[in-house]
């Protein structure tokens, strides 16, 4: 269980921002635009999610645990995804995965939000131009086949990436209900 998911105050807000939204992902995309129009962006600032929604200031590895917070309050299956990129500069993203009936997207409210399955159109790829990264594959959610073992796929992209399971790659963090 997510931290934050049990409280009162987070379902409410959730029950609130959802209201009307019929599908899973109109809610996502409530949450997602509810965030960014919400909760102020600092860099290098955490706060837990039901700080943000008081007013605190927080960075995406605040802000992708609000989404997952609100995205499961919503009923929506969803994991965090931590990502490390480097073209010119070198950059840390965190954003939330959410299970939808089209499969599973990115929720990324950081930046105007990113309801999307195409890791390129994260707020990271727009902020540090690093598009000359080769085409990296669809995020494969931990109950796809095989997510552990590189794919040759995978295998191309290893010196563009690191941390977490690959040696060098991709970080997945459980955060299901």
């Amino acid at each position: 269980m997510v931290v934050g998911r049990e409280r009162e105050d987070m379902k409410l807000l959730t029950a609130q921002v959802t209201e009307g939204k019929e599908t899973l992902r109109e809610k996502a995309e409530a949450i997602a635009g509810w965030i960014y129009e919400n909760v102020q962006y600092e860099l290098d600032v955490e706060n837990p999610p039901w700080e943000l929604v008081k007013g605190a200031h927080g960075d995406c590895s605040s802000f992708s645990p609000l989404a997952q917070v609100m995205l499961g309050c919503a009923g929506i299956d969803c994991w965090g995804w931590q990502g490390v990129f480097w073209g010119e500069n070198y950059y840390g993203h965190m954003v939330s995965l959410a299970r939808l009936p089209e499969g599973w997207i990115m929720v990324d409210p950081t930046a105007p939000p990113v309801i999307d399955c195409d890791l390129r159109n994260i707020s990271a790829y727009g902020y540090y131009e690093i598009d000359q990264t080769p085409d990296f594959p669809p995020i494969q959610p931990p109950d796809a086949e095989p997510w552990w073992l590189p794919t040759p796929k995978v295998a191309e992209i290893l010196p563009y990436i690191f941390g977490g399971l690959f040696t060098a790659g991709i970080v997945l963090t459980s955060l299901k209900k």
